[in-house]
């Protein structure tokens, strides 16, 4: 897979598209671009455990040890954005923004 901005994207559609089902199994594809995003970014790999569709939001994390990251995409005629939070035990660690223009 290409670029981080492509993985979250990718990560986005994966999430609105599986849903989690009841037993809150997260697709094997979820888990492995979550962590490969987080670990390009911060070094570590997370079990994902949680992912869900919040409003605009998809959030996946790791429930042990209480990281969940956010995804939002948002689409205009010229540019496509991204915005990430990264948050640990409510508090948020990082935010990042990626644009791509069309």
């Amino acid at each position: 897979m290409g670029s981080l901005f492509e993985k979250m994207v990718f990560l986005h559609d994966l999430v609105k598209e599986e849903q989690v089902s009841d037993e809150h199994q997260v697709d094997w594809q979820v888990s492995e671009t979550a962590m490969q995003i987080t670990k390009h970014l911060f070094g570590i790999e997370l079990m994902i455990t949680y992912a869900q569709l919040e409003g605009n939001s998809v959030v996946v994390g790791d429930e042990a040890s209480n990281w969940f990251m956010s995804i939002s995409l948002y689409e205009g005629t010229k540019r496509k954005a991204c915005q990430m939070y990264m948050v640990r035990n409510d508090r948020t660690v990082c935010e990042l923004d990626l644009n791509r223009y069309h």
